[in-house]
């Protein structure tokens, strides 16, 4: 069994760009709470320009995914989405920002998805941005050389397998290595005071292993 969390808002600072983003602790898991939008050489925006970028964060292949995460963070595992997930009661629509896929989405934790889409190699373009799908690369392999990926829709969320790792783009999250929570400010705000305002929409997740 498990308890449900209160969450606590935060924020942190990517040292490569100075960008900032929102975060949210989760039961001991500390989570950006907007999408990862640091550029790299095989990345993509929504409209291909700055404000899809801004909006959506960036769309990654799995290799690049696999480094785009700042010093001491990490891409999560599918056992960090799975905790996540339990610590929300499975609940998909307090996963998802409020009203952002339907009138039943809460945000009820803060974490905010939004349907980003993803980025699709025949077309050479994002597709469903706003839409009703979002899916986040995880740093776990099938069996057979595929990955994992986490999506969200309008009324359920989970795993997926069997995703080429280079013939699919979509956005990620990054976790923090143990023992550097402490260089991320955590402001104990719970709920219950004014609510968070978010302006972008890719999660870069990052937790709490002490």
């Amino acid at each position: 069994s498990f308890s449900l969390a209160v969450p606590q808002k935060g924020s942190m600072t990517d040292s490569r760009d100075g960008k900032k983003y929102k975060a949210v602790k989760i039961k001991g898991q500390v989570w950006m709470a907007e999408n990862l939008n640091y550029k790299t050489s095989r990345s993509h925006c929504a409209g291909d320009i700055d404000i899809g970028c801004n909006r959506f964060g960036r769309y990654y292949d799995w290799d690049e995914a696999m480094e785009a995460c700042p010093e001491g963070w990490r891409l999560p595992t599918v056992r960090d989405w799975e905790s996540l997930f339990d610590a929300m009661g499975k609940s998909v629509y307090a996963m998802q920002g409020v009203t952002t896929f339907s009138l039943k989405s809460t945000d009820a934790y803060n974490f905010y998805v939004i349907p980003a889409g993803l980025y699709n190699f025949e077309s050479d373009k994002v597709e469903s941005a706003g839409g009703e799908f979002a899916g986040f690369w995880t740093a776990t392999e099938s069996a057979d050389g595929s990955v994992f990926f986490w999506g969200v829709g309008p009324d359920r969320a989970g795993l997926q397998d069997g995703v080429p790792k280079r013939n699919a783009i979509y956005c990620i999250v990054c976790s923090l290595c143990k023992g550097l929570i402490k260089n991320i400010k955590i402001y104990l705000l719970s709920l219950r005071k004014s609510p968070i305002s978010h302006s972008g929409l890719f999660k870069l997740l990052f937790f709490d292993t002490e």
